[in-house]
């Protein structure tokens, strides 16, 4: 039952931002393609595998995931693009956007049985493998880097070279293995770069006026992220997911970068006005 909910809600939620967001659209297709030969090939790979309980499948890889990927990724563009127009800025933000929402949702997942993670190590907390985290940021990064250079390189550079990271990654995985390293130190360093990166680009090529995101627009987006949030709490505990430190961690941290993205883009519409009224004022 609860299978057949989630592939209802994803698929009306999918719609009704296709419907509403018209200039997204273009945008939402790309990301739709991108998400699905994604996931295919991490199905293909053998790296996951999803529940076979849901009626709509591509390949073993179900609608809901690719429909909920793109809604992520083109609200999580359409927030960072209102604070920033510098390509690599936006790309390393837009990654840190888009997983917050996995880290809110993804244990609660695991513990429902949508999906499993089928790895060498034995060292993971909550069945959550970091190539997860890890493959979301960079699957991000580089699908909005190219989006932004030409949409279409976005599906024939961005898919190409993930599969080309993803062999390097492989290969350090197994060295950590053999070597008994802590998996997560990988993911660490990789978050600890895109932090970094995010805010030192963000102080250089923020925008400085000119936002036209207003509050009523902010919400419809928040709107269509909201769904994704609320799972992860409420599956949590259902679960009870809230009684493993790993998982309040990475949820408060998930939680915690939402947050400042829209802190961000209010903060730059008070400046703007700010700038406005000085403006008038010496004219």
């Amino acid at each position: 039952m609860i299978f057949t909910l989630i592939e209802i809600a994803i698929i009306i939620l999918f719609a009704l931002f296709y419907i509403f967001f018209k200039t997204k659209r273009k945008m939402l297709i790309y990301s739709l393609i991108f998400s699905a030969i994604f996931e295919l090939l991490g199905v293909l790979s053998n790296g996951y595998t999803y529940n076979f309980n849901f009626s709509f499948s591509i390949f073993n890889v179900p609608l809901f995931i690719i429909l909920s990927w793109s809604i992520i990724i083109v609200t999580s563009y359409t927030l960072v693009s209102k604070i920033t127009n510098h390509r690599l800025t936006k790309a390393f933000i837009c990654a840190l956007s888009v997983i917050s929402v996995d880290l809110v949702f993804e244990a609660s997942s695991v513990a429902l049985g949508l999906w499993k993670w089928n790895t060498f190590s034995n060292t993971l907390y909550a069945n959550i493998n970091p190539f997860n985290f890890i493959g979301w940021l960079l699957v991000s990064f580089l699908f909005i880097y190219f989006y932004e250079k030409k949409p279409i390189y976005s599906i024939i550079l961005g898919i190409p070279v993930y599969m080309l990271i993803g062999v390097i990654y492989f290969g350090l995985s197994m060295i950590s293995i053999i070597k008994n390293m802590n998996p997560y130190l990988t993911l660490v360093i990789i978050y600890l770069i895109f932090i970094i990166s995010s805010i030192t680009l963000y102080l250089k090529h923020k925008i400085r006026e000119g936002n036209k995101l207003n509050l009523k627009e902010l919400a419809e987006i928040w709107l269509f992220r909201l769904p994704f949030f609320l799972f992860g709490i409420v599956a949590c505990i259902i679960v009870g997911d809230y009684s493993s430190p790993f998982v309040l961690l990475i949820m408060f941290i998930g939680l915690v970068q939402e947050m400042i993205i829209y802190i961000l883009i209010i903060e730059d519409k008070k400046i703007d006005k700010i700038l406005k009224r000085k403006g008038k004022r010496r004219n």
